[in-house]
């Protein structure tokens, strides 16, 4: 979930269907949200207050606009890296 509070600590972007650059967020927030899901393990289903980093894509390209997801993470560079496995060789960091 978007937070207006939390800082967003990496920009970049991707190509989207194959022509239009659309542009990527992450921000660094307080609490990794579980899954809520009773049959998950506790450190799964329940949420966390630690340091975390969420991924957020450009719903459409030049939209500025940022309701799509992709997770969140442990650390930075595992959000970056998921990024890459989702979005393939067009990611560019600022």
């Amino acid at each position: 979930m978007w937070h207006e509070q939390w800082p967003v600590v990496k920009r970049g972007s991707w190509v989207y269907d194959g022509t239009m650059r659309s542009q990527i967020l992450i921000q660094q927030g307080d609490i990794l949200y579980g899954s809520g899901d009773y049959e998950d393990p506790p450190e799964y289903r329940e949420d966390r207050k630690v340091t975390c980093f969420y991924v957020w894509y450009e719903s459409l390209p030049g939209s500025k606009s940022y309701p799509a997801g992709g997770g969140g993470f442990l650390s930075l560079g595992d959000a970056m890296d998921h990024v890459r496995e989702i979005c393939g060789d067009t990611v560019q960091w600022e």
